[in-house]
């Protein structure tokens, strides 16, 4: 009888101690598996996300050099000004006319309105130029300019005549860079 007694106590004992010290660090370490889980879901997403990456970056190195330059010229990195008038004075020749005034205005975030909260990935540079020459250099002018590798887009053209087949062109256009 003393040896169940003596069991007993020792099974109580036993109890009492699981219940007061050991209970609470099993309720930590069911805790700890749970954000392990989340953090092992967390990796596999990051890793996922780097081979994602990765076959990005094997595409994107893959692009030949020439292409690269002709991407970079229609959406440069920076609006660059001087080089876009160089670009247009070019086509300017090109076509026999003349350059008689040329603004350049970076318009960008500022002018957006405030409730417009998305961003977008690119910038814009709004320009007026005033040109002169022959309205038949003028359509090749436009024909150039539409085929020419930087995007722009033309908001307003007004004209006045001069001598015969001579006119003044003003021209409000819009350029983009990416931010």
């Amino acid at each position: 009888m003393f040896k169940s007694i003596i069991s007993t106590v020792f099974l109580v004992a036993a109890m009492a101690i699981f219940f007061t010290w050991t209970k609470p660090y099993y309720s930590e370490i069911s805790g700890l598996r749970a954000q392990k889980a989340a953090l092992e879901d967390v990796l596999s997403s990051a890793k996922q996300i780097q081979e994602i990456r990765d076959n990005l970056l094997v595409k994107y190195n893959a692009i030949p050099q020439e292409n690269m330059e002709r991407l970079n010229k229609f959406f440069p990195s920076q609006p660059n000004p001087i080089k876009f008038i160089i670009e247009i004075e070019n086509i300017l020749k090109k076509n026999g006319m003349s350059l008689k005034k040329f603004d350049i205005k970076s318009t960008g975030d500022e002018e957006k309105p405030t409730f417009v909260i998305e961003k977008q990935p690119y910038d814009t540079v709004a320009f007026s130029m005033k040109i002169s020459g022959p309205y038949k250099s003028f359509y090749s002018l436009l024909s150039d300019m539409e085929k020419n590798l930087r995007l722009v887009d033309i908001n307003n053209v007004s004209f006045s005549s001069g001598e015969s087949d001579f006119y003044e062109f003003d021209i409000n256009a819009v350029t983009y860079w990416k931010k």
